[in-house]
């Protein structure tokens, strides 16, 4: 109902509400960064021998303690070196024994030639 006298130039039409029960609960917020990280504490890794890596035992990132084992290297160069030593060893020691029979072969002959070539 208008006023007397009071024109009215436009009539509002309501809308119909529509109502939406409310909750509380967490949100997850997301943010990106651009950064660049660095580790607590940055090793030097160095091997004591050289080879080929054959195995990784880590993950980039992960954490390492002191004496694990972080790369395992190609063990068939070792080996072979091994075998060729143990192979020189068995050769000398082979030798060793020629050697110490024939001074036991030759030790009786040679004090026998040296009673011989005394003059009495």
């Amino acid at each position: 109902m208008d006023a007397p006298g009071v024109r009215v130039l436009h009539r509002r039409q309501s809308q119909p509400s529509r109502l939406f029960p409310l909750s509380s609960k967490d949100v997850p917020i997301y943010s990106e960064w651009v950064a660049i990280l660095d580790g607590y504490v940055n090793a030097q890794i160095q091997p004591h021998v050289s080879g080929y890596i054959i195995k990784q035992n880590y993950k980039e990132g992960s954490v390492v303690r002191e004496g694990e084992v972080l790369f395992e290297i190609d063990p068939r160069p070792f080996k072979a070196a091994l075998d060729q030593a143990k192979g020189q060893l068995a050769q000398a020691e082979a030798q060793l024994g020629k050697a110490i029979l024939d001074v036991q072969r030759d030790t009786p002959l040679a004090e026998a030639a040296s009673h011989r070539a005394k003059p009495t």
